[in-house]
């Protein structure tokens, strides 16, 4: 500093003359450090400012408060009418403030099948309980409890169940905005919609 307070700074490093970057940083985390901010930001007002201005505001901004955890218990949450002898329950979805997934268990009634389709996004498929006939990829294949098929966007599948006990699969898609399209007709609709439980054969749509 000069005798006169005027900070003196040296024209590549910006720093106070006879001043290492460490002294200034030492500097900063004393009771002056309120002396050291403003020192930084009359060298580049615009930047050192501008960056207080968003970090204050970071603080202080109500406006979106913080996403919360949920627990979600089946036990606790509605079922719809899948299909003809397929009931559906939602866990995970944009109504829940998911932004890049969708969760559910559907649980299938021997007998039961959903037609061929493919999605928009990708999905996994865990089997729970009991046993189905996974048709993808042109070829049936038996799953039991914890198999778990992988489908990527727009590739055909779906599930049967033609064993005489029930069948309960957890499946995951990655997106938050999810379609069915039917191969037999090529109709789009929305997951789980009206129309899509319509076309499955679902009693009440």
């Amino acid at each position: 500093m000069s005798a006169g307070g005027q900070a003196q700074f040296h024209s590549q490093s910006g720093l106070p003359r006879g001043w290492t970057r460490s002294d200034l940083s030492r500097w900063y985390r004393t009771p002056q450090r309120e002396l050291g901010r403003r020192l930084i930001v009359a060298r580049n007002p615009a930047t050192h400012g501008a960056r207080q201005t968003s970090q204050e505001a970071s603080v202080t901004d109500t406006t979106n408060p913080p996403a919360q955890g949920q627990i979600l218990r089946p036990s606790e949450l509605p079922t719809i009418s899948r299909a003809k002898g397929v009931v559906t329950q939602p866990l995970v979805h944009s109504d829940r403030g998911s932004t890049s997934l969708t969760i559910g268990i559907s649980t299938f009634q021997p007998g039961a099948v959903i037609p061929l389709h493919t999605h928009n996004v990708e999905e996994a498929i865990t089997i729970l309980e009991g046993e189905a006939i996974a048709i993808m990829n042109g070829q049936e294949t038996t799953v039991r409890p914890y198999d778990t098929t992988f489908v990527p966007p727009g590739v055909p599948h779906h599930f049967r169940n033609d064993s005489s006990s029930e069948m309960r699969f957890l499946w995951t898609y990655g997106g938050a905005h999810v379609t069915r399209t039917y191969v037999e007709t090529g109709q789009t609709v929305e997951h789980l919609s009206r129309e899509d439980r319509r076309i499955a054969g679902a009693p009440d749509a």
